[in-house]
């Protein structure tokens, strides 16, 4: 009996975990697990009197359910440091206060910073020295943790420097992609990225700022090496499911490929959805050029702007400006992760003349939706319901 209800459990928390749609299944959990744990070996195919399942062995059911049943334990004991059916929140060394809460820091947390409440960031600094210096406050208790900047190759440089962004965003946006760990204080400085560069938006760009940039922003510093540890944060910390940013949500989860596509998608079709607008085409609705057109470089209507998807023929991105030569783009399965090919979000600035093709999402912004909310022809015009 008691086996049974903790079985459930795992079940439970792995499908629910990904409840989004381009998040992670129970299968991709299971096969990123990190390399101290061990895989329950196939069965070789045409084994006799055994049926082929993908990671079960054994020669009848109770022994392949066995096998489950203890690489499903391993994987709880490894996340939570618990064994199923005991309290993984009393069982922890030490709570991070959530929401509101009180406690202690858990392992490898500092006393610098505590979660922030979800749906805030920190309190606006005086000036640009004091925004700075809580930068370098922040950066220096991740560093203590042991953790390291991003130097991975991917689909981008991941170059350190923005023009037109302070030194201290480039250093903390780098850090934050090379973790493989998620504490108070790595969420505190990703909450930074995204209040700097929601104020940089409002005073640069046309407003309101479109709405796939702003929930880009939220993603930044996410990355494949460090999703694992956000999902165990957020459960850690108890808090609200799917309340926490991480890769993993627009595709990016250990060992992916080519997830910018995805990724500049879902921040279009995501905050739409949000809004309680319904997409009857579902995911596929962003890629209908009936809505949304395909211009390639050197055709009439070929221009960037703020929240258009682009492609230099390897990478997709979200344009964030246009300026002449460059561009500021942001996207999924860039680089600067901890390793080569472990990519992440990040903000950059690449040349626009890579640019060979642009999506135009940027005709239709969020707030033109909600304007035209009750026009039921209208939505039907830009295949939308509500």
């Amino acid at each position: 009996m008691r086996t049974r209800r903790w079985l459930g459990i795992v079940f439970l928390f792995c499908f629910s975990w990904a409840a989004m749609g381009a998040g992670q299944d129970l299968d991709s959990l299971l096969d990123s697990v990190p390399e101290n744990q061990t895989p329950v070996e196939t069965i070789a195919p045409g084994s006799p009197g055994q049926v082929v399942t993908p990671g079960v062995t054994g020669t009848d059911s109770t022994s392949r359910l066995n096998e489950l049943v203890a690489a499903l334990k391993k994987y709880w004991e490894d996340i939570f440091q618990a064994v199923p059916g005991q309290d993984i929140w009393t069982n922890l060394p030490g709570q991070i206060p959530g929401p509101g809460g009180t406690g202690t820091t858990g392992p490898g947390d500092s006393e610098v910073t505590t979660p922030p409440p979800v749906g805030t960031v920190p309190p606006n600094p005086v000036s640009g020295d004091d925004l700075a210096a809580q930068a370098e406050r922040i950066m220096a208790a991740i560093r203590a943790q042991g953790e390291v900047p991003g130097k991975g190759k991917g689909d981008s440089e991941g170059a350190e420097d923005i023009p037109g962004f302070p030194l201290w965003f480039g250093k903390l946006q780098n850090l934050l992609c090379g973790c493989r760990k998620w504490s108070a204080d790595h969420e505190a400085g990703r909450a930074m990225l995204k209040q700097y560069a929601d104020q940089w938006a409002a005073q640069n760009l046309p407003q309101p700022t479109f709405h796939s940039l702003t929930h880009f922003f939220g993603f930044l510093g996410c990355a494949e090496n460090n999703d694992f540890a956000i999902a165990s944060y957020e459960v850690r910390n108890k808090l609200p499911q799917l309340s926490v940013k991480r890769s993993g949500m627009m595709g990016g989860c250990a060992g992916a490929v080519d997830w910018c596509a995805w990724a500049s998608n879902y921040c279009f079709i995501t905050p739409i959805r949000e809004a309680k607008f319904q997409t009857p085409e579902g995911n596929n609705w962003a890629n209908n050029t009936k809505y949304f057109p395909i211009i390639n470089r050197g055709d009439p209507g070929f221009e960037l702007k703020p929240g258009d998807y682009i492609s230099n023929g390897s990478h997709a991105m979200t344009i964030v400006q246009d300026r002449g030569d460059r561009i500021l783009v942001v996207s999924g399965n860039a680089g600067g992760g901890a390793e080569d090919k472990s990519n992440v979000v990040r903000l950059e600035e690449r040349r626009s003349s890579d640019v060979i093709l642009v999506k135009k999402f940027s005709p239709l912004p969020l707030a033109t939706i909600q304007a035209n909310g009750n026009d039921l022809a209208w939505l039907k015009t830009w295949g939308l319901a509500k």
